[in-house]
């Protein structure tokens, strides 16, 4: 079946429209994000690139200087002290540039820098690159509401007479102002003294057996426990040998010890003996007259 010669022209002409369509309104957005995107980036090299970095504020100026000799990648600090510097603060920091961003920029003459703070920049940030080339960032005071601050490119060559003021995170302020003592690589602490080793050995150690004078909580519970009990046993003796006692007959007095009746008998016969002592028999007494007799 052969196709029209019409037909054929209106698929063909479909198909145009379709690359047209795909190139330059599709693939043509695309490529104008990332143009937009490419020019919010504020530098455009890497940060293998970086050097040294040098930033100056007015209280003072801290220095960066990459260590080319080393055998493991080393920053050290060489400005306002020379001492090591702390690897992961300076990473941070190199991200943070490589990535830096712009959310809007302002087109201003020259003349109008000063409303943006960037006449006399608060801070100026100084980076040397491998190629022996240094790239400037200035940064003036904040905006209206705090959220971003104001920053200015340096531009190469011949000064223009207009320039774009970029607005970036007032975050990125924040990393540059950090102490000179927050940069500095942070040392180990010293090795532990000899009474904390010999502290820490003692813990470690198993528990030995306690000394014979020293009981053990189950000893002295034990003891006491036997205290406890001693005196109600001697009590409990005391009262078993009274029971006894009370239960057992009586026995038999001795002799010398005479029951009621004894006693009563006892009684009357002393009460008879004075009688016939006091009432002798007068045939027996002896009167005046024999007396008189036998003397004559």
């Amino acid at each position: 079946m052969k196709i029209k010669r019409t037909t054929l022209i209106l698929i063909l002409t479909a198909l145009a429209l379709g690359g047209f369509v795909y190139f330059y309104e599709i693939r043509g957005k695309q490529q104008q994000a990332e143009l937009q995107e490419q020019q919010k980036q504020v530098f455009n090299f890497e940060s293998e690139e970086i050097q040294a970095i040098t930033i100056k504020q007015e209280s003072e100026i801290l220095t960066l200087t990459k260590d080319e000799n080393a055998e493991e990648i080393t920053w050290k600090i060489t400005a306002p002290v020379e001492k090591e510097a702390d690897l992961l603060t300076v990473e941070f920091l190199l991200d943070q540039i490589t990535g830096l961003k712009s959310d809007r920029s302002i087109n201003t003459p020259v003349s109008q820098l000063s409303e943006y703070g960037l006449e006399k920049p608060e801070i100026t940030v100084e980076i040397k690159l491998q190629d022996d080339k240094t790239r400037r960032l200035f940064l003036g005071k904040a905006d209206f509401d705090g959220t971003s601050i104001y920053s200015q490119v340096e531009a190469e060559g011949e000064p223009p007479k207009e320039v774009s003021v970029l607005l970036l995170s007032v975050n990125f302020k924040n990393v540059l102002t950090k102490p000179v003592a927050e940069w500095e690589k942070q040392e180990k602490s010293e090795e532990p003294s000899a009474e904390t080793e010999e502290s820490t050995e003692k813990k470690n150690e198993p528990e030995t057996a306690k000394p014979s004078s020293e009981k053990s909580p189950e000893q002295l519970e034990e003891s006491t426990e036997k205290k406890d009990d001693m005196p109600r046993e001697e009590s409990s003796a005391e009262t078993e040998e009274s029971t006894e006692k009370k239960d057992e007959p009586e026995t038999a007095k001795p002799s010398s010890e005479k029951s009621p009746e004894q006693l009563e008998e006892s009684t009357e016969k002393k009460d008879d003996m004075p009688r016939e002592k006091s009432s002798p028999n007068p045939e027996l007494s002896p009167s005046n007259n024999d007396d008189y007799l036998l003397t004559e």
